[in-house]
């Protein structure tokens, strides 16, 4: 019985070292006795420690698991949590996103875009000497990489690189270029009402600017917004400084200041 109760001291002993101090004990071989200190005919059997100290040490293991397991599992997100179930699955975000996992706040978002169409295109023209012109037209009317990185709960760099427009009508291929590229600070007082854009930010014009092509009803916007928007930067993108924000997604402003009007696509009223 002896044996049996030093063995199991002895893996107590094992398995709890890495948790707190211990304490050495010793044993007379011929009295079967333990003492906590040396002396003559004892032998030294080890390291002990107590069953409370090794209680905390298993629950401290036990939380330090817990709290990494939960990192790994919001690590890396790409399903919107509130969508309803499709026969499809579940709606994605518009990117996936990757969080740090010692800083929650940082992330980043990579994602593609793509939008092909096929048109026929049909021109009336009010001129008699013009006949009216019918086309078909295959190309890709959106091709985008988008990324962004997140720095804290307001703070953000949003970039895209695009080739939209490939193969339209007889432009060829088209080369990429940048589209977006603002640090965006979002609700740096807590509300909707204001927000900031830096460097090279899009300036809406209209509603269905205002609202991503993905929620339109058509993805190509009205020509008389797109014409618009020329008198205030080229293709409604530029370097600039803006404030803006929403009242209850029902109201809009945006205010800004910059450098992007074109005079190859500015027209003088």
């Amino acid at each position: 019985m002896k044996k049996v109760v030093l063995s199991a001291l002895a893996a107590t002993i094992v398995t709890s070292a890495a948790y707190a101090e211990s304490m050495t004990l010793f044993s007379d071989p011929k009295t079967g006795q333990v003492f906590t200190t040396a002396g003559e005919g004892r032998v030294e059997m080890g390291d002990f420690v107590d069953a409370k100290t090794v209680d905390m040490g298993d629950r401290e293991q036990a939380s330090n698991l817990a709290e990494y397991q939960d990192a790994e599992k919001g690590s890396i997100t790409s399903i919107d949590p509130k969508s309803p179930k499709f026969i499809l699955g579940q709606e994605t975000g518009p990117n996936m996103k990757i969080k740090s996992k010692d800083n929650k706040d940082m992330y980043m978002k990579f994602g593609v875009r793509l939008q092909s169409t096929f048109e026929n295109r049909l021109k009336d023209y009010a001129s008699p000497t013009k006949d009216t012109l019918e086309t078909n037209d295959a190309y890709m009317r959106r091709v985008r990489l988008e990324v962004e990185a997140g720095f804290d709960k307001h703070t953000s760099f949003v970039m895209d690189m695009r080739n939209d427009n490939a193969n339209a009508e007889d432009k060829g291929e088209q080369t990429f270029n940048v589209g977006d590229a603002y640090l965006n600070i979002s609700k740096p007082f807590d509300t909707s009402l204001v927000n900031f854009k830096l460097y090279r930010g899009k300036i809406d014009v209209s509603r269905s600017e205002t609202a991503k092509s993905a929620h339109n009803l058509h993805y190509d916007r009205p020509h008389v917004a797109d014409e618009a928007a020329q008198f205030i930067t080229h293709n409604r993108r530029g370097t600039n400084a803006q404030m803006y924000g929403d009242w209850e997604k029902k109201v809009h402003y945006q205010v800004a200041a910059g450098d992007g009007v074109y005079s190859g696509a500015f027209k003088d009223a």
